[in-house]
């Protein structure tokens, strides 16, 4: 992980991947798809979604573990009504942490493709990019609108690292 002086941050406010199959050994029977692991997808929203009340906090925390690096076979995408991430390519990732809204995200500069998912040290879920950028969503308390809101972020690696003293 990168150190936090070597990144910027850029906020904005407001997937599937696929174990490759493989057969079972000679004698056993595969298992039911019931039995199997799904696969990785985002949290869903809190149902009651409460927004007006500070002291819920209505971020969904990843059920991966923390710290953990989880590469996508494909690029996720945010299905037709389903709330997004809205990248200046034409991207539509899908909300991550329990985000119900979605977002568009305007940024200047290409956006290198998803290639997997991280979980930092608190369980929220990142999008990891290909460049080592990062993509998330989640609500953040506006104290100025007494509701949480969502909001996109997008941390892309510093060009020049700050040099150690």
């Amino acid at each position: 992980m990168r150190s936090p002086t070597a990144l910027l941050l850029v906020l904005a406010a407001a997937c599937s991947s696929t174990p490759p199959s493989t057969a079972p050994p000679a004698g056993q029977a595969a298992q039911s798809a019931a039995s199997q692991p799904a696969a990785w997808q985002p949290a869903a929203p809190r149902s009651p979604l409460v927004l007006r009340d500070q002291t819920v906090d209505p971020n969904v925390a990843s059920p991966l573990p923390r710290g953990s690096h989880t590469p996508l076979a494909a690029v996720p995408v945010a299905a037709t009504g389903r709330p997004a991430i809205a990248l200046p390519n034409g991207v539509r990732l899908p909300a991550l942490n329990g985000v119900a809204a979605s977002i568009e995200f305007r940024y200047d500069k290409p956006i290198a493709q998803v290639a997997g998912i991280y979980v930092d040290e608190r369980g929220m879920e990142w999008y990891e990019h290909a460049d080592g950028a990062l993509t998330s969503s989640r609500y953040a308390w506006r104290k100025d609108l007494a509701r949480w809101d969502a909001m996109a972020m997008h941390v892309v690696p510093a060009e020049d690292p700050p040099a150690k003293h």
